[in-house]
This record gives structure tokens, C-alpha cells and sequence, in this order.
């Protein structure tokens, strides 16, 4: 029915705002409680925010796309981020 741009952009655009509330919440109770310094609280933000969100939301996209079930999805996605984050 829909290209696959408009699905991709669609999902995006859906899951934006939940991804920087919780990154929000996430960087607010962590962030400053750690004792990072407040001059690079800004560039922290934009990278573990938004950024961070939207690369992991876009790779469990594109697994769950090649696989049959949602349990083949999980254990692949689990497998491929573990992976990515190592290199």
C-alpha cells in the first residue's frame, strides 16, 4: 500500500517523542548525579537524547524487518546491538 520511505519516516516521526521523554528522564536522574560538569550537559543531551534514540529505534526496524517472529526479532536484535556497540 505505502513505500517503505513513508513507513520509515511514519516510525520515526511515532516514536521521537517517547524516545526523548525517556532519554530525558534517563539523562536528567543520571547525568548531573554522576558529577559530570554542566558545559557539555547540552552536546550530552543532543547525542544520548535524540540521536542515540533514533539509531537504536532505526536498527530494530531494520532487524525486525529480516526476520519471521518476534522472538527470532528479540534474540537477533539483542545479538546485532551487543555486536555493534562492542566495535
Amino acid at each position: 500500500m505505502y513505500s517503505w520511505t513513508a513507513l520509515v519516516t511514519s516510525q520515526i516521526l511515532a516514536e521521537t517523542p517517547w524516545n526523548i521523554l525517556g532519554s530525558s528522564l534517563f539523562l536528567l536522574c543520571w547525568y548531573w548525579m554522576v558529577g559530570f560538569e554542566s558545559s557539555r550537559a547540552g552536546y550530552t543531551y543532543f547525542m544520548f537524547g535524540f540521536l542515540f534514540p533514533v539509531y537504536y529505534t532505526s536498527l530494530a526496524q531494520a532487524t525486525a524487518s529480516m526476520v519471521p517472529n518476534v522472538e527470532a526479532a528479540a534474540i537477533v536484535f539483542s545479538f546485532v546491538f551487543s555486536f555493534v556497540l562492542t566495535l
